[in-house]
């Protein structure tokens, strides 16, 4: 009968994270930010110490970046220190953000219960529990930021032997929104002596493989961008002495992102009406962790051309204040429409739609742009959903002011 094994699976901590412009826009939250991926893995190794598990997993991207901080070195070798005096075994996979050797210098030396798997071969480490083996943990390392080989073929077929994890930083199963690095098809896992696929790469928690051998990817214990919104966390693995294998998610990110969405908004005439129908909508995140939350605004509504005239900024923090204490307003949208029915048949608002696809089609909004940015050293370039954006806005405007001269009219 084997031994039962109980261990955690989790990865792209990305410490270090610059989370992507939002210190700049919030700088009263930039520490709190910076914190954050910190913070989460702290969490990590606290749940790892109170479950008293036999060993951590992380597969890949630990820092952001191949040239991390010598304090967030530091930081996470202090952190890999509480599970060495805990008799803890941890092993390390770099991924395409922190690459083996580029992103771990000589400078800061591993402690004695860390194993960072190497970038050039799959290495195989034994894990034992009072002098028996009762797994063995296998892995390997991004020799590059941009690795494009399939490293599941790296991986021998193994022989029989204890409870097996293969640890890979990769996009298997052509996962969507995620670079094709180490990519690798779902069939390619099996074969290897691997009973669970230790995955890395996708931010989001997924099961990859259904049927044996196991594949999880945990996701990133803490969100970046409003883009990776909901609970984040860990994998606690659990496998009793007759193989069976249970998965649990735990959530631990410090703080989170939500995208929260006001529609239905036709029947309010006045901004305290929406006031509260915001605080409303988002009193189900009340209570819960610090929260960075998007709020969109959506549909017809007879405030539309109030809400378009107003001071961005301001009514940002008109909104911002009917939300809970826990939370803080990181970006308000419009979607916003005006509730019209003469205007919508008429040939000019035919003329101005019409007018509107063109500049979608012929890109020459982006072109205008293009030549407003050349004078502006430093600004970024706009996405095509803030591209969007402007294009609505604009036609919205133009819609309303129709509107508004129809109906002056004697």
């Amino acid at each position: 009968m084997a031994a039962a094994v109980k261990f955690i699976h989790c990865a792209d901590l990305h410490l270090g994270s610059a989370f992507l412009g939002l210190g700049r826009d919030l700088p009263e939250l930039a520490g709190r930010l910076a914190e954050a991926p910190f913070a989460a893995f702290t969490r990590i190794v606290d749940l790892a110490l109170r479950e008293q598990v036999d060993f951590l997993v992380i597969a890949g991207d630990i820092f952001d970046r191949d040239n991390p901080s010598l304090a967030g070195r530091m930081r996470f070798r202090e952190e890999l220190l509480r599970l060495d005096a805990a008799k803890i075994p941890v092993f390390l996979a770099g991924g395409n953000h922190d690459p083996v050797p580029a992103a771990w210098p000589p400078a800061v030396k591993l402690p004695g219960n860390t194993r960072l798997f190497a970038a050039d071969t799959v290495e195989f480490f034994p894990v034992e529990r009072n002098g028996e083996v009762i797994a063995r943990v296998g892995g390997i390392s991004h020799s590059r930021p941009r690795q494009t080989d399939n490293l599941t073929e790296r991986f021998a077929a193994l022989p029989g032997g204890p409870f097996t994890v293969g640890v890979l930083h990769a996009n298997v199963g052509a996962q969507p929104g995620f670079q094709p690095y180490a990519p690798a098809a779902v069939a390619d896992l099996a074969g290897k002596g691997v009973d669970y696929w230790a995955l890395g790469h996708v931010h989001n928690f997924r099961k990859v493989n259904e049927a044996a051998p196991a594949a999880y990817y945990p996701g990133c214990p803490q969100g970046r961008a409003v883009n990776e919104p909901g609970e984040r966390g860990c994998l606690l693995v659990r496998v009793d002495s007759a193989g069976r294998l249970s998965v649990d998610f735990h959530p631990l990110e410090a703080m989170r992102f939500e995208v929260l969405e006001v529609a239905g908004l036709a029947d309010l005439e006045r901004f305290d009406e929406l006031a509260d129908r915001c605080r409303q909508t988002a009193e189900q995140y009340r209570g819960g962790a610090p929260l960075l939350l998007r709020l969109r605004l959506s549909g017809p509504t007879p405030l539309n051309a109030e809400l378009r005239r107003s001071d961005p900024a301001e009514l940002a923090g008109l909104l911002g204040a009917a939300l809970p204490p826990n939370a803080t307003l990181e970006r308000l949208e419009l979607a916003t429409t005006g509730i019209r029915t003469e205007i919508d048949t008429d040939s000019l608002a035919a003329e101005v739609a019409t007018s509107a696809a063109e500049l979608r089609e012929e890109e020459a909004l982006e072109r205008e742009l293009a030549v407003l940015r050349s004078k502006c050293p430093g600004v970024p370039e706009f996405t095509r959903d803030e591209l969007e954006s402007i294009r609505h806005d604009a036609v919205e405007r133009i819609l309303d002011l129709l509107a508004g001269t129809m109906e002056a009219r004697p």
